[in-house]
């Protein structure tokens, strides 16, 4: 392995939060991060690595900005205001 691609994991590797980094990210508490995986009634993308899982925190962004409601309502509004 090229010294570029170990730079490259190592920084993937930072970038990966546990869930209680991950649910303090979100604002939630870690079980309901757990509760959400487990049931898959909400997906988030994790890493596995043995027996422990990961977030990265990308993932967590798109997570949170497919969740904005306003965006619509955003652009009627200027839509609207423009006529």
């Amino acid at each position: 392995m090229d010294k570029d691609n170990k730079a490259a994991q190592a920084t993937q590797t930072a970038q990966l939060m546990t869930r209680a980094e991950a649910a303090r990210f979100l604002r939630l508490s870690p079980g309901t991060l757990g509760n959400w995986r487990c049931s898959k009634r909400v997906r988030i993308p994790c890493v596995r690595l043995g027996w422990k899982i990961f977030y990265r925190a990308s993932d967590l962004e798109k997570f949170i900005e497919s969740r904005v409601e306003n965006k619509v309502q955003e652009e009627t509004v200027k839509t609207q205001c423009e006529e």
